[in-house]
């Protein structure tokens, strides 16, 4: 079960680096997250908004969270003592296959880390996965090597075509479902080659307030009555179906669809 989210002043109880990445156990977390979840957490100085910050996993018990900060975040380096405002567990988390299927991971970026506890679900629910991370800052690489059957790291792939030639070379043999996390821009140059695939996209949505009122982190989906209209990743995601993402229309003026505009 998700626990409900809420928001505290959270001590950091544990530091450990991870690559680019510092990881940081901080309690009083009101109960297991789930994968795909995040926090949203005050970085300080003059930054109004919060930060996304993906979670890994809950560790020796359910009041102590591991959050993974990246290179972006903008939060200084944290030491065992410190103090962080943080909101979570937040989100829709990643939905889970109700049979063992074979899954391809594709991770890029901050975004990556949610996929290390995702893998870890879907081989104790005996999937096969395969993983493919692409880009130098990712985290995980560890983590996915130990739990995927098959993990391939790209760490320059320099224009979009080197990334759909990955990604082309991880579709064979065709999984049965998707699993995609990083930015809208970086999946937007591969989603087409997915075709009818199930597919599941967790979006790095960068600078939130994580309650939605902002409006800083709109995307563009059709919903199933057919129309168009604004998803705030902070509420309605981070998760989506990446069949409901308007690809083309991300980073565009927004004002055609429904619920856009003031």
């Amino acid at each position: 079960m998700t626990a409900i989210p809420r928001c505290w002043d959270a001590e950091v109880v544990g530091v450990r680096d991870a690559g680019p990445f510092q990881v940081l156990t901080v309690s009083g977390a009101p109960g297991p997250s789930r994968p795909g979840q995040f926090a949203a957490v005050t970085v300080g100085g003059d930054r109004l908004l919060r930060r996304q910050m993906w979670l890994d996993r809950t560790v020796d018990s359910e009041d102590l969270l591991e959050v993974i900060v990246g290179h972006h975040a903008g939060l200084t380096p944290r030491t065992r003592g410190d103090r962080l405002n943080v909101i979570a567990p937040l989100g829709r988390p990643f939905s889970m296959p109700n049979a063992p299927l074979s899954v391809l991971l594709v991770g890029s970026g901050p975004a990556s880390a949610a996929l290390v506890p995702l893998a870890e679900a879907l081989v104790a629910a005996g999937c096969r996965v395969v993983c493919l991370l692409l880009g130098e800052h990712v985290y995980g690489r560890l983590e996915l090597r130990r739990a995927a059957s098959t993990m391939r790291h790209e760490p320059a792939p320099a224009t979009a075509e080197q990334i759909r030639g990955h990604v082309i070379d991880s579709l064979d043999p065709e999984p049965d479902l998707v699993y995609s996390a990083g930015s809208a821009k970086q999946i937007a140059a591969y989603v087409d080659l997915l075709g009818d695939l199930p597919h599941q996209v967790a979006l790095d949505a960068g600078p939130i307030c994580g309650t939605g009122v902002c409006q800083g982190c709109v995307l563009p989906v059709q919903g199933n009555d057919g129309y168009a209209r604004l998803a705030r990743i902070c509420r309605e995601g981070a998760v989506f179906h990446g069949h409901h993402i308007l690809w083309a229309q991300t980073g565009t003026d927004f004002e055609y669809l429904v619920g856009a505009g003031p």
